[in-house]
């Protein structure tokens, strides 16, 4: 009985070894410095964007107009680094925005409610 014992607990450490192993890729990235898909603009990056805005409104008057919608890491480094005069911006929240509507659906009247 002592070998069925030994057995049955080498099959289950096996498995929770296993177990755990498996899990590893989905686990690890949890503890980097910056989370996937999280990752913050660099400074290069964003120098870049710069210039690309800066080409746009000297290029074509026509141009003037054009909206730049930031879906980035959500800290506004993008959208912020151009904060002057002639660039107005609106800010929307746009991870804000599908709650936001939800919740309104969920206040608004349903039928049953206006024929009431």
């Amino acid at each position: 009985m002592g070998g069925l014992g030994l057995t049955i607990t080498c099959a289950i450490g096996a498995g929770a070894l296993g177990l755990s192993a498996a899990t590893l890729p989905f686990v690890l990235p949890a503890f980097r410095r910056v989370c996937i898909p999280y990752v913050p603009a660099t400074v290069k990056q964003i120098e870049n964007v710069v210039k690309l805005m800066d080409q746009y409104k000297n290029a074509n008057p026509a141009t003037r107009g054009l909206k730049i919608i930031d879906l980035g890491s959500g800290d506004g480094r993008v959208v912020t680094s151009h904060l002057t005069p002639e660039w107005r911006k609106q800010y929307i929240r746009y991870e804000e925005l599908k709650t936001l509507l939800y919740d309104i659906m969920l206040e608004a009247p349903t039928e049953a409610d206006a024929r009431d």
